[in-house]
């Protein structure tokens, strides 16, 4: 079997699904298209988006495999820390922070977090694409008995979702 080579172009918190059997599913693959094919990208339909956007998406240079490991980088790493990581004042200023790519690494805010994951993390959200994993089945080893991807487990277990975070710290959820 030879890979498609689709580019999702729109992985966010929303566009990810997880399965009863814990099985992870990549929805909405509306601005998607398939390599070699030319397409415009629409940018309305990505306005919403920009914090998950890859450097090169945004400054339109060629895009490939690794774009897409980019944005599960950004969802990765807003799980483990809780926190948007490309939030600007407004749109131009999220563009020009997703551009510069400068990432601090989620110990910086959690110091538990696994070293494995940490890397793991880091090498997607790489704003040169060459240093990025070539693709996200590259990521991690595919054994679950790895320490690296235990340290994924463990991260995910307590991780929760930039909405369930923000939900936790508003007002209202104090009693």
């Amino acid at each position: 079997d030879r890979p498609l080579g689709i580019l999702h172009q729109d992985l966010s918190p929303a566009n990810i699904m997880i399965t009863y059997e814990g099985e992870v599913k990549l929805i909405d693959f509306g601005i998607a298209r398939a390599s070699g094919r030319a397409q415009q990208t629409n940018v309305e339909a990505l306005k919403q988006k920009i914090g998950y956007m890859s450097p090169e998406l945004v400054l339109g240079t060629a895009l490939d495999a690794r774009s897409d490991v980019f944005g599960v980088g950004v969802v990765l790493y807003e799980m483990v820390t809780g926190k948007r990581l490309f939030a600007g004042s407004d749109d131009i200023a999220t563009l020009k922070l997703v551009s510069s790519a400068s990432v601090p690494p989620p110990s910086a805010m959690l110091d538990d977090t696994p070293d494995e994951l940490e890397q793991i993390i880091m090498r997607a959200l790489g704003r040169d694409p060459d240093s990025r994993w070539p693709s996200a089945g590259e990521m991690g080893p595919r054994r679950s008995t790895t320490p690296c991807c235990s340290a994924v487990s463990r991260a995910l277990s307590r991780a929760r979702s930039p909405a369930e975070s923000a939900k936790l710290r508003s007002p209202a959820s104090i009693s």
